[in-house]
């Protein structure tokens, strides 16, 4: 089934009439969340886990038509599946490695302080 039809169903909408509206939502969280930081391969359809589509599912919710008084609820549920998500080992990103710094010689001293003063 296609994501489309995942989110149509959980709206609960039996006609594709509104499909250009859901579609966009869909579209616009994808982009929210790469804008956030998860990585791309898991926004494909495809291959989507159910966290991924559950946090759709509910930005779609929170977004779709015009006299939603449960908006903020789904919206908050979003926000909190989005902070799971990019908080998860599924979303480790590939972060570049900082760059070793080659290690500043440092002159250590003897254990008694400045060389030279120590009784023997």
């Amino acid at each position: 089934m296609a994501l489309i039809d995942d989110v149509r169903t959980c709206l609960r909408v039996v006609s594709d009439m509104t499909d250009s509206e859901i579609q966009v939502w869909i579209d616009a969280a994808k982009a929210d969340m790469l804008r956030c930081g998860v990585r791309p391969e898991l926004l494909v359809d495809q291959t989507m886990n159910s966290l991924v589509k559950s946090a759709i599912v509910c930005f779609v919710k929170g977004q779709y038509g015009y006299d939603n008084s449960e908006a903020p609820r789904f919206l908050d549920s979003y926000r909190l599946m989005l902070a799971g998500l990019l908080n998860s080992k599924s979303n480790i990103c590939h972060v570049e490695e900082p760059e070793e710094q080659p290690e500043e010689e440092s002159e250590e001293q003897p254990e008694g302080g400045e060389g030279g003063n120590e009784v023997e």
